[in-house]
């Protein structure tokens, strides 16, 4: 248990978490498409993929629950960063947007 609070805490751990996210949205967006562009192929191919999908069952509501998890990972990572958290550099907070910090 140790271990995967360590990791999830990690830097580099969250950055695994937004690319695995990432990449499960991504493969969703593909095959979301995919499954759509059939209804310009033929009435029956995309009938064939809706009784696909339909046939599915309880393996689509998993699946629409890691989608859900993903994207909830996804918005909730960036905001638990340790930088958000950290202080401000001083020449960054007295309104001198415009200037580069001191070297």
């Amino acid at each position: 248990m140790n271990r995967a609070r360590t990791f999830w805490r990690s830097t580099i751990g969250k950055k695994i978490v937004m690319a695995v996210t990432g990449l499960i949205m991504v493969g969703f967006l593909i095959e979301h498409v995919s499954g759509n562009l059939l209804v310009f192929r033929s009435s029956d191919a995309f009938n064939h993929y809706a009784a696909f999908l339909k046939g599915l069952g309880g393996f689509l509501w998993v699946a629409r629950a890691i989608l859900l998890a993903s994207v909830a990972s996804t918005l909730w990572r960036p905001s638990s960063s340790r930088n958000a958290r950290a202080p401000r550099a001083p020449w960054a907070t007295n309104g001198a947007t415009r200037r580069s910090p001191p070297p």
